[in-house]
């Protein structure tokens, strides 16, 4: 097997937002005037927000109106909503007398909307690239066409009022997932965060080791790193008197490209001072992810991680780079569950079912994957 080639050490880093943006998760809250939080309602102050509410809903535009999400559905229906639309939420939504979760979309983006889910209305909505145009036509559309039928809480000096005091002002948290392998490499990635805190941002991992895909912790005290090299963006502020959505959105895609501008620079610094190992790395990644026959979710991350890094500096001579994008949904177990079958439940068989679906991610990209011996079956 040829070994890859050594990346020069003025190796161009290939500066695209789309790269290292995965996704972007928005949520925006809003309360009624006149009624308590959910959390410290009366029974009877909860229901008349509910049917408040749900008769509002009744009343959006056909295109825009959502349809309920029965609390009965498959369990597999609702991780992929959750998982997709809002992992940001430490808990999935609630289920029972006045709550209620909808699903919808629109402007080619699918979202969600709580009701007295810790706000009286909580809408969530993801988009997979970096254009984030459709997210603000969304929000504020159903904003204003709730608000038309709600009187949302608001003062004039304060702005939207919420349960939650980082969502004080417009209501709006905004969750960037960021693929950040230079941080980690050149040893800043904890005082990068630490400086981000100070300016009102903070920078989570985005995944446990013991539940794949919850957001974890705050990545200046991950000693370990995430897996995957994945972190979240967020806004810890969320604006106050005179300041709106678009302006928020308009700052947090400004800190988006500062955090850009340093891992780029991260990476090109990596590359100058060792460029044998990053090649190693890249490499050991290929190897791993073309023969293993049992892969654990945060071994296939860091794989997954080292691969895109060589893809990226032009180390792994792949064609179609993003075949390995959609990896960190794909390998997820329930996504294998889903793929496999109820067979999967058992460890070992996930593990092997997520190296399959790994394999075929590398061949699809246009990497060669080391041929099995004749005889050898899958599990």
């Amino acid at each position: 097997m040829n070994l890859l080639p050594l990346p020069p050490r003025k190796a161009a880093v290939r500066e695209s937002r789309q790269r290292l943006v995965c996704a972007s998760h928005f949520v925006l809250e809003r309360n009624l005037r006149g009624f308590p939080y959910p959390s410290q309602a009366s029974d009877a102050q909860r229901a008349e927000v509910f049917a408040r509410v749900v008769s509002a809903l009744e009343r959006l535009p056909e295109p825009l109106r959502p349809v309920p999400v029965p609390a009965d559905a498959p369990p597999e229906e609702r991780e992929d909503l959750w998982i997709s639309v809002f992992p940001q939420e430490p808990e999935p939504p609630e289920s029972g007398p006045d709550t209620a979760l909808f699903a919808g979309e629109a402007f080619g983006l699918r979202y969600a909307l709580g009701v007295n889910q810790g706000s009286h209305v909580k809408l969530w909505t993801a988009t997979p690239d970096a254009d984030w145009n459709a997210v603000s036509v969304l929000l504020d559309l159903l904003a204003e066409k709730l608000g038309d039928a709600l009187e949302w809480a608001f003062r004039p000096d304060v702005g939207h009022l919420t349960a939650d005091p980082e969502r004080l002002g417009t209501g709006l948290g905004i969750w960037v997932r960021m693929h950040l392998p230079g941080l980690g490499l050149r040893g800043i990635l904890q005082a990068t965060a630490r400086g981000l805190r100070e300016l009102g941002f903070g920078l989570r991992t985005a995944h446990t080791e013991e539940a794949p895909y919850r957001i974890g912790g705050p990545a200046e005290e991950e000693c370990g790193g995430s897996p995957g090299a994945l972190y979240f963006l967020h806004n810890l502020r969320s604006g106050g008197n005179g300041f709106s959505e678009e302006m928020l959105l308009g700052v947090m895609n400004m800190q988006a490209r500062n955090v850009m501008g340093h891992e780029w620079a991260a990476r090109r610094k990596a590359i100058e001072d060792d460029p044998r190992d990053i090649a190693d790395r890249v490499s050991r990644a290929a190897a791993l992810m073309g023969s293993a026959y049992l892969l654990s979710y945060r071994e296939a991350l860091d794989a997954v991680s080292a691969l895109r890094l060589g893809a990226e500096a032009g180390i792994l001579p792949v064609r179609r780079p993003e075949a390995l994008d959609a990896l960190e949904l794909d390998l997820l177990p329930y996504r294998l569950r889903r793929r496999f079958g109820g067979t999967t439940d058992v460890s070992h068989r996930l593990r092997a079912a997520r190296a399959t679906v790994a394999r075929d991610a590398l061949q699809a990209a246009g990497a060669p994957a080391k041929p099995r011996a004749k005889g050898t079956k899958e599990n």
